[in-house]
């Protein structure tokens, strides 16, 4: 284990299935006969080791986590909950990702400093391929399929091409460890919490950094906004508490949006172009406008706010409190809250299920996930699951940012109040 996996433990790198007990409170009727959603749901068998990264696959239904300490990838039938294959990767998985046209999954193996290749359609390691040192995060272009991955200690991103599997590096400033990709153009974004205050922009044509992005503070995470072409970097440090609004186009900052102390994770609502930032210390959220990117909105959260995931078919979005064990469901609308759902212990990562209607909470403190029945277009009733089911994380911090069930999480210290 690196120092820096000593420091922080170790962070998942997307999110999981299970369920957990969810009573809540009634919420307001939307539409008139509407009936509440099913509160059934399947029994889910626990992931094979601490888990450190999730995703779903819209493709084949199944919900894929990655376990730390056993070097495996489970993958879990989303409708019944059944474990369908425990597969082995690298050593000290802590990232993961899916290529949506190929059904490729993609994790990043920190110990072992290499990249599994797992096929969806068959569930089986199809490649293994070298990185850098301690890969952290991994991106996917969805335009070409190419494959980016952070390396944090070698100071290098690794680019992957689907066509030929080739392998190549690309030196970046300092240390890496948050990706973003311009959907665009196909250019990577890449910043450094740990190191200094910059966002490095790497072309997708030739695979070299192009110029490098002041910031004034630490980027913590990265979020595009399709609608107006901006990126979004929550940033710390030196008491900067703001977010940083970066012109894709011109690869400049056009603005510093002042947030609540502590901005980390953030999502981006497409439809309605409002980017919802967490902010730790303040445990509330900050609505900034995409349009005229100042915000228009504080909303309440519970402590420690954590991980989002925004729901644009009912324009809801939900954030997992760290510390008060439930998960806050904001009403996108007019920016209040519904309702607080009770989870387990310490939720710490979102992910959601368009097709199924379900929301997925992954909860470290107490070692398992839940996954609670959401609207299908209104607030229709009680958000409710059955007992908790049993899994393993790691104990660590992380952080998930969601836009209808695409995840991004990093490796992060969890907050001490």
């Amino acid at each position: 284990m690196s120092p820096r996996e000593a420091s922080l433990l170790l962070v998942p790198s997307v999110v999981i299935l299970l369920l957990v007990s969810a009573a809540g409170t009634a919420l307001p009727t939307g539409v008139a006969g509407e009936s509440a959603p099913n509160p059934v749901q399947p029994s889910v068998t626990p992931v094979a080791g601490f888990f450190s990264a999730m995703v779903f696959d819209p493709a084949n239904g199944e919900v894929y986590t990655v376990n730390w300490n056993s070097a495996t990838l489970t993958a879990i039938n989303g409708t019944t909950g059944a474990v369908v294959a425990n597969v082995t990767v690298g050593s000290n998985p802590v990232a993961l990702a899916l290529e949506s046209r190929t059904n490729d999954l993609f994790v990043a193996n920190s110990g072992s400093d290499n990249v599994s290749v797992i096929s969806g359609a068959t569930d089986l390691v199809v490649h293994t391929l070298p990185v850098g040192v301690e890969p952290c995060a991994v991106a996917v272009d969805p335009a070409n399929g190419d494959v980016y991955v952070a390396n944090y200690i070698s100071g290098n991103v690794t680019a992957i091409s689907p066509v030929d599997w080739a392998v190549s590096s690309i030196p970046v400033p300092v240390s890496s460890d948050a990706l973003a990709v311009n959907d665009s153009n196909g250019d990577v974004y890449v910043g450094s919490y740990f190191t200094q205050y910059w966002v490095a922009v790497i072309s997708g044509a030739t695979n070299t950094v192009i110029t490098t992005i002041h910031t004034d503070g630490n980027p913590w995470s990265l979020a595009a906004d399709p609608g107006n072409g901006d990126l979004y970097v929550p940033l710390n440090g030196s008491g900067s508490d703001q977010v940083a609004v970066i012109d894709q186009r011109t690869n400049t900052v056009v603005s510093n949006v002042a947030v609540g102390n502590g901005p980390r994770a953030l999502a981006v609502d497409p439809d309605n172009g409002n980017i919802y930032v967490l902010n730790l210390e303040t445990d509330n959220v900050s609505v900034i406008s995409g349009a005229t990117n100042s915000v228009i909105a504080t909303v309440p959260t519970g402590e420690v706010p954590w991980a989002v995931a925004v729901d644009n078919v009912t324009n809801l979005i939900y954030v997992a409190n760290l510390r008060s064990n439930n998960v806050t469901v904001i009403d996108g609308t007019t920016n209040t809250v519904l309702e607080s759902v009770a989870t387990g212990t310490m939720p710490a990562a979102l992910a959601l299920d368009p097709t199924s209607r379900t929301l997925f909470v992954g909860n470290y403190g107490s070692g398992n996930v839940s996954a609670i029945p959401v609207p299908t277009h209104c607030v229709c009733g009680a958000l409710g699951g059955p007992p908790a089911y049993g899994g393993l994380l790691l104990e660590l911090g992380l952080i998930a940012v969601v836009v209808v069930g695409v995840v991004w999480i990093g490796w992060r210290a969890i907050p001490k109040k």
